[in-house]
């Protein structure tokens, strides 16, 4: 059975277009002055001014050419849909996940055109999904994850009614036999001070080539301004071999063959590409930068300093996309010597792009490409220069490295990832963020609030989750009699303390399904009982219980919570009945009256705005869950 009937005999796109589940003047995204800049019937929409990527457009499936299939009309307007209701959600959507989860949105559509149906209905079939999921990656499976959500965020829009427990369920069930790729490898702490030394060393090295090949650059530029327009191809190759000649030798010293390694201005290019990769890993080393963010970075005011405290600090500016609803702003990282000086090397390359292109107007980017300083470098420069630099940089894995990770993570098999004694570390981006995360917390002398301002995250759960494994991880900064294990000992109290105060002398009614256990006959006379202050403590220390307050109550969970950590009711808890929930009774209630108030202000003012169709939807779990948590008896 189809997930909603299209009452239409044509095939026609637009009387499809008719059925729309948005207004086609739906705004969709806006520019940076909050204008309009893509509406719902557009074929193309504008993430311009969210995204630092190179690509900031969305596409979506396209109906076979020539085919007019009613079903590839629907599935085009079921997809669409499907995305516009993820992009109206509170939660900020990064363009990069909206990008790739449109990827796989698209998978989802041809898939339903194999099987004759349409979109809802495979989404909404627990059998189709998990038939389906089985050929995803563990990337793909979670975004599928998102989709499944958004349907059903959306059922009263889309008229459809998906099971989502049993869907969540599937999912998985199918993720339980998937390696676990999602979270980036974290850098072993041997493997780590190798490559952040090595990184600094590649400075040296890079400022003493630039003597040589600056010149040969703008020389090389020079001569084909000079030689523009002539014919004559004896004349053009003997001035080339002028060049040659004069730079042969330190040409030479930097791995120049003739006759092997191509045209000198290509091979210059080539380097400086490579360098400026090179100076792009520092700069994330020490800063934990985004690639997006180090592309994005310009050249003008990109450096400056700041006192506090008596001592002058280095900030670099720049851009980022991730606070601010999701717009472009600007923004500042604090860096170290070696993030300063990367910085100064890398503009000495960008001015002599600038210089050699004839200063053109426009924003200059201070990793830019080598032809034009205005312009981002191209995928294949960077996918060659990563590949260059890793080996260049990195350790051969040793099997002590193998083992400190499998102290953070023993259920993943590293293996998948290139990990493997004996290979070379797969240096990628991403991993110098976590690295920086997880080592700088694991020291004792960074707070979650101060790395959440370091790595630009919107919520410290993120920051969290970045830094997720620094308790077992080494300390490549301090010795065992560091403050910082005193103060690991004090969070384990203040976390006990938390619990204590919040629940074993709490004499309101306790619900959900964490506080159940807690205060369940099993628990409190086990052995080794967390209503046992000595044993608790210890529980704690080990990292095998933990509490963190939340507006309704608080969470039990030792890991990382994957709920969207922007809504501050964990309304996704309560509809799964988390088995970590806990919720104060009387908080609860509050709450509920609260959310009351505002859906009767919205009903009153905008009857038929997405706010009132989204708060009200909250307002029904509310209530769901106290009518659901007040049947279960402590």
């Amino acid at each position: 059975m189809s997930a909603i009937n299209f009452e239409v005999e044509s095939d026609s796109p637009e009387q499809i277009a008719r059925c729309a589940y948005f207004d086609a003047d739906h705004v969709v995204t806006r520019d940076d002055h909050g204008n309009p800049l893509s509406r719902y019937a557009d074929d193309l929409w504008d993430f311009s001014s969210t995204s630092t990527a190179r690509e900031s457009r969305l596409r979506f499936f396209r109906v076979s050419e020539g085919s007019g299939s009613r079903v590839d009309s629907i599935l085009r307007e079921q997809g669409k849909a499907l995305v516009c209701q993820y992009l109206e959600g509170a939660t900020i959507r990064a363009f990069p996940t909206v990008y790739r989860l449109n990827l796989v949105r698209i998978k989802w559509c041809k898939f339903a055109r194999e099987c004759d149906r349409e979109l809802f209905d495979v989404l909404c079939d627990p059998v189709t999904v998990k038939q389906y999921l089985t050929n995803l990656s563990s990337v793909d499976t979670w975004l599928s994850s998102s989709l499944i959500a958004t349907l059903w965020k959306g059922r009263s829009r889309f008229k459809v009614r998906p099971q989502l427990t049993v869907l969540r369920n599937v999912v998985k069930e199918v993720s339980a036999g998937k390696p676990d790729t999602q979270q980036t490898p974290l850098i072993p702490s041997k493997v780590y001070t190798v490559v952040l030394g090595n990184l600094i060393a590649q400075m040296d090295a890079i400022e003493k080539a630039l003597n040589i090949i600056l010149p040969v650059f703008q020389t090389c530029r020079e001569l084909e301004a000079r030689l523009k327009g002539v014919d004559d191809k004896s004349r053009r190759t003997a001035e080339w071999r002028t060049v040659f000649a004069e730079y042969s030798e330190k040409l030479a010293e930097l791995g120049y063959v003739r006759g092997e390694s191509g045209p000198v201005k290509g091979f210059v290019q080539g380097l400086l590409n490579r360098y400026q990769i090179v100076l792009m890993y520092v700069v994330a080393a020490f800063t934990g930068m985004r690639i997006g963010e180090c592309l994005k970075l310009p050249t003008d005011d990109v450096i400056s300093q700041a006192s506090h405290l008596g001592r002058v600090h280095w900030l670099i500016n720049g851009v980022t996309h991730k606070l601010h609803h999701g717009i472009k702003r600007e923004t500042s990282w604090v860096t170290n010597e070696e993030g300063k000086r990367a910085i100064e090397i890398a503009l000495r390359i960008s001015d002599a792009v600038f210089e050699g292109a004839g200063r053109p107007a426009g924003g200059r980017l201070l990793f830019c490409s080598t032809e034009n300083p205005c312009k981002l470098k191209a995928s294949p420069q960077i996918v060659d220069a990563q590949g260059w630099v890793g080996p260049l940089v990195c350790p051969a894995i040793t099997q002590d490295d193998l083992n400190e990770l499998e102290i953070i993570r023993l259920d993943r098999d590293w293996a998948l990832d290139g990990i493997a004694v004996g290979n070379i570390w797969p240096l990628a981006f991403h991993q110098l963020r976590r690295s920086l995360a997880v080592y700088a917390h694991r020291s004792g002398m960074v707070s979650l609030p101060s790395l959440k301002a370091q790595l630009q995250h919107i919520t410290e759960e993120m920051t969290l989750y970045y830094s997720s494994g620094f308790q077992d991880a080494a300390n490549v900064v301090f010795d065992e009699e560091h403050f910082s294990h005193e103060w690991t000992a004090a969070r384990a109290e203040s976390s006990y303390f938390g619990m204590a105060l919040g629940l074993l002398l709490n004499n309101e009614e306790l619900l959900g399904a964490g506080a159940n256990w807690l205060m369940s006959e099993r628990v409190q006379n086990s052995p080794v009982s967390v209503h046992s202050r000595e044993h608790a403590l210890e529980l704690f220390k080990k990292g095998q219980i933990a509490f963190n307050e939340t507006p309704l109550g608080g969470c039990m969970s030792t890991e990382p919570c994957n709920v969207t950590p922007l809504e501050p009711i964990q309304y996704e808890c309560l509809i799964s009945d988390c088995p970590n929930l806990v919720v104060y009774g009387k908080r609860l209630d509050f709450v509920i009256r609260t959310q009351e108030s505002v859906v009767s202000t919205l009903a009153s003012s905008s009857p038929d705005s997405v706010e009132h169709r989204l708060e009200a939807d909250n307002l029904k779990v509310l209530l769901s869950a106290r009518t659901r948590l007040k049947r279960v008896q402590i």
